[in-house]
């Protein structure tokens, strides 16, 4: 969860959360996740599926998160 200072109501994350090692690296890992998600949406075409079924979705996912890994590693 995010620090909101900028909100008028404050924050629910206070000042004994934010200067942990954790909490930092906590935002880190949750961009690259984020990013991966975001390809995989708009560039890999998921962000409307063209198929039906569990299976089918499933195979499709896990082919574009491969097409991702794929491009972050060239």
């Amino acid at each position: 969860m995010a620090q909101n200072i900028t909100a008028h109501r404050g924050s629910i994350i206070d000042g004994r959360t934010t200067p942990h090692d954790g909490y930092r690296v906590s935002h880190v890992i949750r961009k690259r996740i984020e990013e991966a998600n975001g390809w995989i949406k708009e560039l890999g075409g998921t962000a409307q599926t063209k198929f039906s079924g569990l299976p089918r979705v499933d195979w499709m996912f896990t082919f574009k998160a491969a097409a991702y890994t794929r491009t972050r590693l060239t």
